[in-house]
């Protein structure tokens, strides 16, 4: 496992990652750094660094995966705090996970009410007021609107 990383890889990775093998006595070696080295195949190499778009050889980076670990101290804080209040906290959990699908059910009808008032809207004619489908749809949006806002 390498930590803090300079944005430009040492020349050595390109030749870890091509791996330009030889079989002696039935144990693969590679070259690297002027010795050859016994190879493992099970051998995985890890990196950490700072830098958000580190320089890979195109060698390198179509043999490599690269993940971005980045978070803001805020999405740390909350993720924490979520944990901490699951563990201590079970019956708090359990309510803030009913309160948020409350809060997306009503959010989905009111999505759907608003579609299909802004279809009859747009396919009404005349006086809005006399046409009973869109009164009652408008009465119908009004009520899920009072719900979400309790």
């Amino acid at each position: 496992v390498g930590s803090g990383v300079p944005g430009a890889l040492l020349p050595f990775l390109d030749q870890l990652s091509v791996r330009q093998s030889k079989s002696v006595q039935k144990t693969a070696r590679i070259p690297l750094t002027g010795r050859e080295i016994d190879w493992h195949p099970a051998f995985r190499l890890f990196f950490q660094t700072t830098n958000a778009n580190p320089i890979l050889s195109s060698a390198l980076s179509s043999r490599t995966s690269v993940i971005d670990f980045r978070i803001s101290t805020e999405g740390i804080e909350s993720k924490l705090l979520t944990l901490a209040v699951m563990i201590d906290h079970v019956d708090l959990h359990n309510s803030r996970y009913k309160s948020m699908q409350e809060v997306n059910e009503q959010r989905q009808a009111m999505e759907s009410s608003d579609s299909e008032l802004l279809g009859i809207l747009s396919d009404a004619s005349g006086d809005l007021l006399q046409d009973d489908a869109c009164v009652n749809q408008l009465s119908k949006a009004k009520s899920n609107f009072k719900a979400a806002a309790e």
